[in-house]
């Protein structure tokens, strides 16, 4: 190692060199300035030379990228254009086949015509196709296989697209669709098609291509076109490679295309990764004679769906020729002004010489003695004595010294405990540092990590790839990524992966950190951070994740059950209650077998209510019971349930009366069904187990909390204070041995105001009665008063008599032959002929036979279903006059919704009451004078699922203010029409607030009772 030099040297030649310094600086500042002047001149010419072309490079490259978009572009335009176009040529050819040969071939033989002449015809450079698929699924002319282009053989690649394309024109006669090709060892490939349904021949015939061929066939286009683009070598030549740099287009050079062209394979990795996709690059180029490259600018912009690089460029020998010139003038320059400078700072060093060697010979002393006390200091703390010194300018640098020492001794100790306790706190927590030195690809992990996985201790810092070796095969990767993402440097290092222990048994580990130094360009250079084991607790997360999916499998399957048992359920009890109906309707029947009747019918009803009743619980928890909302008679509502209530009540010698205070509204926005359900709940409750005295409703309504406030009392036995709690729940009853009740009601109600945002309590005194207490919560302009109703004395129309039906075709189909029987009985007085049929199929074929004025469908059938019959059905141009009745037992929440979306016309559930049945058939079947009797019967409501009256026959106070625009209300029916429900409610949300509201909110009520029929009548009166 070579000897430093001591302090005396130092200051010897320092003194030579300050005599040099001020002609040496003045000279390399004329130097200096003469070269920058040329940098300067030369960069600026450059600068001048490069900008004066390439904003014309980077024209020419944006003409270029914007011809290959417009050419993606209108590539499915052109696809459906043209796939139209061929599809029209090959069905002139199969219109005049048929034509021609309809009179005198069997439909096989012009089938075999048809594929004869389709399938040698071709298209778009021989890689376009038709084929031809028979109704029944059978392909007359398959499609062509996408690598061997032959025609696809029977498979289930076939008879999947076979199927897509019945399904895509189920309700069209043309259409376009995408099918996705996938078989073992072959590329998916994407098949775009046009299919039109030929009906005379029951045939789809179609035109087709495959993405990958036409996306080819516009590239040669677009290339050919970038190529006959005419250029100048000294302004800007067009050319396109590939990623690796291939050569597609160069018209300087056409013998290069091909061939790579250098550079652009390192242009492409940059511009993928580069926020800004275009890049101006210097390279050299190919001269056309091929004998010479010369340096060339490119201005290089990226295509990325293509993998192309489009650029322009021009060559620079001119600029250079220029430079080379500029550059032999400077030098030879240069040369003459260092010769003098080196003449005259030669004088002025040997005159420095012997300055410096006085004044070394005088600091001598001082710095040695500097030089014994650091050389003391190292091994010992130690201070310097200011009175050995020579110069004062020595003692203020000798106490910083002595401070300096003493100050490195206390931040050694302090360190030293510092770090004992770091160490501790990382044992306690089960928590390991790490330090990885991301230049050099290493990390440095605590001993306690590699002990905790059993493994031995490693040296301080272990190749980041060894590392990774006890990591699971699939998280090595991904902490990889995570270090060398863009947003390690703001948001930090935290990632979760897994280690296999010294056992084989992988572990979690939890590592967090930061980046705790970059270069100055911002890259990571080193990271530190800790990692601790999460094991446990990932254990007890999938834990839960497990006990959740079970609970969530276990309340659908509870729903799945509770909608075939009421399936399950209601089917018999509709032929039992059907057949009782009919044997009460028989005249001269023993009064003692009326009573046997009375009972069985009594009996079934309280089976139908108790059915009703853990339907509507089930509901209620799985939270898709709400609340539909619209503006009522609150007054209307109360009579009502007192007219039933009393008339039990008397029949019991109970006294029965309802207290309305005046500050209750008339009017208010609230869910009338189920208000009207809690209190004849909570009012039979009270008249069942009160054997005296009376049962009373109180009304009031809090103005400041906005509330209306209901109590209903009784004199009864009262409920004991321990089972106070327990009656709100599900199947709980005060006395399990008296057998009144299902235990449902209590709980329904308090469910039921829950969904209003009210809430049921209960107060009770053995021996001396019950109180039950509720509110129903009102927004600000729920509660409409008095002096606000439009038509105060307004009442509902008197019921009209049913109109006489008679005569009528009915069709029912029915699986169940009970069912159809009772369903056959209760039609007599008003069907000529009765059809009975036992499934969907069936149906169609006796429909096909003797067209129906009436079809009573059900629900579930063998083969073919309620549902796809009605659709067929109402699709059928020459039974657009056959009603249809849903008659279900089904009791899904959708089952409703689905039957209107088919085109049903009214719904009825099981077991169903001969009167609804004939209301129904009233409202919406006759034949020749159907008109009149619909206008007849026009203050009548139709029907709905509870044989119940529509809402649209209500008061007119049903809603306040403005009806909805016209616009409006015909988007509303379309939606309709379509069925999209979730539309429909979308549009209503958007127009809640304002004007129609109050109009918009009744709709809302309407769809969310599926009473379709109310809401279109309600859509259309406003514009008669």
């Amino acid at each position: 190692m070579r000897r430093k030099r001591s302090l005396i040297q130092i200051y010897l030649v320092s003194m030579i060199a300050l005599a040099a310094v001020p002609v040496a600086i003045n000279g390399a500042i004329w130097i200096a300035t003469e070269y920058d002047s040329f940098t300067e001149q030369s960069e600026n010419l450059r600068k001048t030379f490069v900008e004066s072309r390439t904003e014309l490079l980077k024209r020419e490259v944006s003409k270029a990228i914007d011809y290959v978009d417009y050419k993606k572009s209108q590539l499915n335009h052109r696809l459906y254009q043209e796939l139209r176009q061929e599809v029209a040529v090959a069905l002139a050819l199969v219109a005049n086949l048929h034509r021609e040969t309809a009179a005198t071939d069997s439909r096989s033989a012009m089938l075999a015509r048809v594929k004869t002449t389709l399938e040698p015809l071709r298209f778009h450079d021989q890689k376009g196709f038709f084929f031809a698929l028979q109704g029944d699924g059978n392909a007359l002319l398959a499609p062509l296989h996408p690598s061997s282009r032959d025609r696809l053989r029977r498979s289930a690649v076939l008879s999947n697209f076979t199927e897509q394309v019945h399904t895509a024109l189920r309700d069209k006669t043309y259409g376009m669709l995408e099918y996705r090709f996938n078989e073992a060892n072959l590329a998916a490939q994407r098949n775009i098609s046009f299919v039109y349904y030929f009906k005379p021949l029951d045939l789809y015939i179609g035109a087709s291509v495959y993405l990958a061929d036409e996306i080819e066939r516009i590239k040669s286009e677009v290339i050919d076109r970038l190529a006959a683009v005419p250029f100048d070598v000294d302004s800007s030549i067009l050319f396109v490679t590939d990623l690796k740099g291939k050569q597609l287009v160069n018209p300087y050079n056409p013998a290069m295309v091909g061939k790579l062209q250098p550079g652009m394979a390192a242009v492409a990795e940059v511009l993928q990764t580069a926020s800004d996709n275009g890049e101006l690059v210097e390279s050299e180029w190919v001269r056309a004679d091929g004998a010479r490259r010369s340096p060339a600018v490119s201005y290089v912009q990226l295509e990325e769906d293509w993998g192309w690089l489009v650029g322009a460029g021009f060559f620079l020998d001119e600029y250079y020729a220029l430079m080379e010139a500029e550059r032999d003038a400077l030098e030879a320059r240069v040369l003459r002004h260092t010769l003098f400078i080196s003449s005259i700072a030669l004088a002025l060093m040997l005159v420095a010489t012997l300055v410096a060697r006085r004044l070394a010979t005088l600091n001598a002393q001082g710095f040695n003695r500097f030089q014994d006390f650091f050389a003391q200091a190292s091994e010992r703390s130690t201070q310097i004595d200011v009175r050995e010194l020579p110069f004062a300018e020595f003692e203020e640098l000798a106490k910083h010294a002595n401070f300096m020492v003493d100050t490195r001794s206390q931040t050694e100790r302090a360190l030293k405990l510092s770090e004992r306790r770091f160490q501790l706190a990382l044992d306690a927590s089960q928590s390991h540092l790490w330090d990885m030195d991301i230049e050099h690809d290493t990390i440095a992990v605590g001993e306690g990590f590699y002990r905790q996985l059993g493994y031995p201790v490693p040296p301080e810092s272990i190749p980041m790839q060894r590392f990774g070796s006890i990591f699971h095969p699939d998280d090595f990767g991904a902490m990889r990524r995570v270090i060398a993402s863009e947003e390690v440097l703001e948001v930090g290092l935290s990632i979760e992966f897994r280690v296999r222990d010294n056992s084989g048994i992988y572990r979690w580990i939890l590592s967090r950190g930061d980046i705790v130094d970059t270069t100055a360009e911002g890259k990571p250079l080193r990271a530190m951070g800790i990692m601790s084991d999460i094991t446990e607790r990932k254990r007890m997360e999938d834990e839960l994740i497990t006990a959740r999916i079970a609970a969530e499998d276990a309340n659908h399957a509870k729903s799945q059950f509770l909608s075939s048992a009421s399936h399950e359920l209601r089917t018999p009890l509709n032929g039992v209650l059907g057949y009782v109906q009919l044997l009460q309707r028989q005249k001269n029947l023993p009064k003692e077998s009326q009573g046997y009747l009375d009972a069985i019918e009594n009996c079934g009803q309280h089976l139908l209510n108790l059915i009703n009743d853990v339907l509507d619980l089930a509901k209620v928890e799985s939270g898709t019971f709400k609340a539909s909302m619209h503006t009522t008679n609150l007054r209307d509502v109360l009579a009502g349930v007192a007219d039933i209530l009393r008339q039990r009540a008397q029949a019991k010698n109970l006294g029965y009366e309802h207290k309305v205070s005046s500050r209750v509204p008339d009017l208010v926005r609230t869910d009338e069904v189920k208000l009207r359900q809690i209190l004849v709940n909570l009012l039979g409750n009270a008249v069942k187990f009160t054997e005296s005295g009376r049962v009373w409703l109180e009304v009031d309504f809090d103005p400041e909390e906005r509330a209306l406030l209901f109590s209903v009392v009784d004199t009864g036995i009262g409920i004991p204070e321990d089972k106070a709690k327990a009656i709100f729940e599900p199947f709980s009853r005060v006395n399990e041995h008296d057998g009144k009740g299902t235990g449902l009601g209590l709980a329904i109600c308090r469910r039921l105001c829950e969904a209003m945002g009210g809430k049921l309590s209960v107060a009770s005194e053995m021996g001396k009665g019950t109180t039950f207490r509720f509110d129903i919560p009102l927004g600000e302009a729920d509660a409409i008063p008095h002096d606000r109703r439009r038509s105060s004395t307004a009442k509902l129309p008197e019921e009209k008599p049913r109109a006489e039906i008679s005569g009528l075709n009915v069709l029912i189909a029915d699986d169940n032959t009970d069912n159809r029987m009772v369903l056959a009985g209760m039609l007599e007085s008003v069907a000529d002929k009765v059809v009975q049929v036992a499934n969907g199929v069936e149906a169609l074929e006796a429909m096909e036979a003797e067209p129906a004025d009436l079809v009573l469908m059900d629900y579930r059938m063998p083969e073919m279903d309620g549902l796809v019959c009605t659709s067929k059905i109402k699709q059928n141009p020459a039974w657009k006059d056959t009603v249809v009745i849903m008659v279900t037992a089904s009791a899904g929440l959708d089952t409703k919704s689905q039957a209107f979306e088919v085109g049903c016309d009214a719904y009825l559930s099981k077991p169903v009451q001969i009167d609804e049945l004939l209301d129904v058939i009233a409202d919406y079947v006759g034949k020749q004078d159907k008109q009149d009797m619909r206008a007849e019967l026009s203050s009548h409501e139709p029907a709905q699922s509870n044989g119940g009256k529509s809402a649209m026959n209500q008061d007119e106070s049903a809603y306040e203010g403005k009806p909805l625009p016209k616009e409006d209300r015909q988007s509303l029916l379309d939606l309709l029409a379509l069925g999209d429900i979730a539309a429909m409610n979308e549009f209503c949300e958007t127009r809640e607030n304002g004007e129609y509201g109050s109009y918009v909110l009744h709709a809302q009520s309407l769809l969310q009772n599926f009473d379709f029929q109310g809401l279109k009548k309600l859509l259309r009166e406003d514009d008669d």
